[in-house]
């Protein structure tokens, strides 16, 4: 599996291979699932998916210089996703953003919060290097349910 993984992403190194050596899992050794169909072996499918998604997020951190990383959501939950980020990524280490005093499971939260206090108080909600738009802007709008009932 890793072999097929660096190949098709041109990369090479960070094994993701569980268990055993080869990517056999319970098919034997040909990626199958044992179970006398030609159906993938889901473990195959999983790790190949974790495997791309660490080669995907450690590209673009690379192509953006990223001395550090902080991992937040769901994700963070998973070991072997982690695990295989933080291979990917190094030198550059990999932390929650729980070491940031924020739960990595409340980020989202955070962010909308944070959206809604910018317009409540009239302030621009976008960061321009980000977003690529011209100029601050005020985001989003207040509606009164009342004023629409009339």
């Amino acid at each position: 599996m890793r072999r097929a993984v660096d190949d098709a992403c041109g990369g090479s190194g960070g094994g993701a291979d569980r268990g055993g050596g080869g990517s056999g899992g319970s098919g034997g050794g040909n990626g199958k699932s044992g179970r006398g169909s030609d159906e993938p072996d889901p473990a195959d499918i999983q790790a190949t998916l974790v495997e791309l998604t660490a080669i995907g997020v450690a590209r673009a951190c690379a192509d953006h210089g990223a001395q550090a990383v902080y991992a937040c959501g769901g994700g963070t939950r998973n070991a072997f996703l982690m695990e295989r980020l933080a291979d990917r990524l190094a030198p550059a280490p990999l932390q929650t953003t729980a070491t940031l005093g924020i739960d990595p499971q409340a980020v989202e939260a955070a962010a909308f919060a944070w959206l809604a206090a910018q317009r409540v108080d009239a302030k621009a909600g976008n960061l321009t290097g980000v977003t690529g738009a011209r100029g601050p802007r005020v985001l989003g709008a207040i509606s009164d349910p009342r004023v629409a009932r009339g």
